[in-house]
C-alpha cells in the first residue's frame, strides 16, 4: 500500500473532527509492525482494519510530519532494493559473452609476447629492415659528403644533385606503393633489392670514371629511383608481419634495432672499410650486403596477418 498522509498533518493545524470524522486513510506501509502501528495509533487515532482515522487526530502536526518523512524513506529504500534485486538478475541471466570469466592472472605484455610466441617473426622482420635502413642511409644522406670527398665535388653540385633525387624518391615512393598494390609486395620489395644488390656497384664504378655533375644527377636519381621501390613498401609490408595485439612492439622492435645497428654504425663501419682494399667502393659493397640480408628476409616473410 502506499503510504497516505493526514490531511490534517499536511495543513499543519487539528481538523474539526466533524468534518473529518468520515474520512480514514490506510496506514503507511512502513508501519504495518505491530509496535508501529500502537505509536502510529496513538498519534492519530485508530478506525480499524489497519487504517487511521484522520479525525480523531490527537497529537501535534510536528509529530506527523515526522511519521511521513518515515515512511517515504522506508518507500525508497524498498524502492532500491527492489530495482538492485532486478539489476543483479538482469546481470546473472546475461549472455556468455558478457559473462565470460577471464582467465587466472594478467596477460603477458606485449614485449615479452613478441620474444616468447613471435620471436621468428621478429627475426625476419629484423633482416628485411637492414636493407630499409641502409640504403636510406648510404645512398641519400651519406652520398652527398661521400661525392665530395671521394670525387672532389664541390658542396654545390653534390647537394643540387641529391636535390633533385630526392624528387624522384617522392614520386617513387607513391609509384611503388600503388604498383606493389597489383602485383604483390613481396615482388615489388625482392625486385627492388636484386636491384640494388646489382646495380650500386656499377654506378659507383660510373661516378668514379667520369666525375662530372650530369654522371652524378643520373647516379643520384638512379638511387633514389631504387629506394623508392623499396622503402615505399617496406612500411606496410612490415606491419603485416606481427599480429594486431602486438604489431606496434614487434614493428618497433625489428626496425629500431635495424636502424640503430647498420644505420647508426653505418659511418664508422664505411670509414673502416675504406681504409682497407675496397677504398671507394665501401658503399657499394655495404649497400650490396644488407640487400644480399633483405633479399633472403623477404622470400621467408610469413603471411601476411591482415589476409589471413
Amino acid at each position: 500500500m502506499t503510504a497516505s498522509v493526514p490531511i490534517a498533518a499536511q495543513a499543519g493545524w487539528f481538523a474539526p473532527k466533524a468534518w473529518l470524522a468520515r474520512i480514514a486513510i490506510p496506514a503507511p506501509a512502513a508501519l504495518r509492525d505491530a509496535a508501529d502501528r500502537r505509536w502510529f495509533s496513538g498519534c492519530c487515532g485508530s478506525a480499524g482494519n489497519g487504517r487511521i482515522a484522520v479525525g480523531r487526530w490527537r497529537k501535534p502536526s510536528v509529530a506527523a510530519q515526522i511519521a511521513q518523512a518515515s515512511a517515504a524513506a522506508a518507500a525508497v529504500a524498498d524502492t532500491r532494493a527492489t530495482n538492485c534485486s532486478r539489476l543483479r538478475s538482469a546481470d546473472i541471466e546475461a549472455p556468455a559473452a558478457k559473462t565470460k570469466i577471464s582467465a587466472p592472472g594478467a596477460p603477458n605484455p606485449p614485449v615479452v609476447q613478441v620474444f616468447s610466441d613471435y620471436l621468428g617473426h621478429l627475426i625476419k622482420g629484423f633482416a628485411f629492415s637492414i636493407l630499409w635502413a641502409v640504403c636510406v642511409y648510404v645512398l641519400i644522406i651519406y652520398m652527398p659528403i661521400f661525392v665530395q670527398r671521394a670525387f672532389g665535388f664541390t658542396p654545390s653540385q653534390a647537394f643540387t644533385a641529391s636535390l633533385i633525387g630526392n624528387v624522384f624518391l617522392a614520386v617513387g615512393c607513391v609509384c611503388a606503393g600503388t604498383v606493389s598494390d597489383r602485383i604483390g609486395r613481396r615482388l615489388m620489395l625482392g625486385a627492388s633489392a636484386a636491384l640494388m644488390l646489382v646495380a650500386v656497384y656499377p654506378l659507383i664504378s660510373w661516378l668514379q670514371a667520369s666525375p662530372t655533375l650530369t654522371t652524378l644527377v643520373i647516379v643520384q636519381s638512379l638511387f633514389c629511383i631504387m629506394v623508392s621501390g623499396f622503402v615505399g613498401v617496406a612500411p606496410a609490408t612490415l606491419s603485416e608481419v606481427f599480429p594486431t595485439h602486438v604489431r606496434t612492439t614487434g614493428m618497433s622492435l625489428a626496425y629500431n634495432a635495424a636502424v640503430t645497428i647498420f644505420g647508426g654504425f653505418a659511418p664508422a663501419t664505411l670509414t673502416w672499410l675504406g681504409s682497407t682494399g675496397i677504398g671507394f667502393h665501401a658503399p657499394a659493397f655495404y649497400v650490396m650486403a644488407a640487400a644480399a640480408a633483405s633479399l633472403i628476409a623477404v622470400l621467408v616473410l610469413p603471411k601476411p596477418y591482415s589476409t589471413n
